[in-house]
């Protein structure tokens, strides 16, 4: 089976480069699960992956109830992810319950969350459902049920009266929309200062949300703790770049 190697060096600061960013140490990026890296912007209230393409590994499942890419586009042998920072789930004794439901919500739609868990589970707010809903955060958490396990939820569906999708969660992430369109551009022009504005305003207004920066000192879960740590790091950073770069205040 192929196995992709790690993303070298050169092609991960090209990439920040292209995303009017500062170059990352080991201490200011996260490891993902297929041996790339993840930036934690929490000025803005994003999160940069860059994977290592893989062509042995099937597309991850799309879905409302699972966090989408503002922009993902490839460099050489890269995939970059430009997502949404959302409010981690509230580690309590109803957390797992949420994420529980999570798994048999997606599994009505043939998604398996293989790795449920607290950390990789967010919480958006829903205006047609005034509530939060909780959503996957991490893509590598998820893959298509097999067809046993499809065969078995058709027919637990049709016991329980649940044949017909649910369309609640349609268009749950629509609020990110106008943020896609401000990276776009920013993108085609080589210049995403109006992007950094846009993420900025968003994150002080509520809509983004560094949730790893809620969890407790005490948190039990390494992943939000790390991601915590590492974007305390990357942050001075980041800020010394975009104010020589684009005037930026903090």
């Amino acid at each position: 089976m192929y196995q992709p190697h790690q993303i070298s060096k050169k092609t991960f600061n090209e990439v920040c480069d292209k995303l009017d960013l500062p170059e990352a140490g080991a201490a200011a990026y996260l490891l993902t699960y297929n041996r790339g890296r993840m930036l934690l912007l929490e000025d803005y209230g994003l999160v940069i992956r860059i994977d290592i393409k893989d062509r042995d590994k099937a597309p991850a499942p799309e879905h409302d109830l699972i966090l989408k890419p503002l922009k993902t586009f490839e460099h050489k042998d890269a995939v970059v992810s430009i997502l949404p920072a959302v409010k981690i789930l509230d580690l309590g004794k109803n957390a797992l319950k949420t994420a529980g439901k999570l798994k048999s919500r997606l599994a009505d739609d043939g998604i398996h969350y293989w790795d449920v868990q607290v950390e990789n589970t967010g919480l958006i707010y829903s205006k047609s459902q005034d509530k939060k809903v909780a959503i996957v955060l991490d893509r590598d958490a998820i893959k298509p049920l097999d067809s046993f396990a499809r065969t078995w939820t058709t027919i637990r569906q049709v016991f329980a009266g649940k044949a017909k999708r649910n369309t609640a969660e349609n268009g749950l992430q629509d609020i990110f929309a106008p943020l896609t369109r401000k990276l776009e551009q920013g993108l085609k022009d080589g210049n995403l200062e109006d992007f950094y504005i846009a993420a900025k305003a968003m994150k002080d207004e509520g809509t983004l949300v560094c949730g790893w920066q809620d969890s407790p000192q005490d948190f039990d879960y390494s992943k939000t703790n790390s991601a915590k740590q590492r974007s305390r790091t990357y942050a001075p950073h980041v800020r010394k770049h975009h104010k020589r770069k684009f005037g930026f205040s903090f």
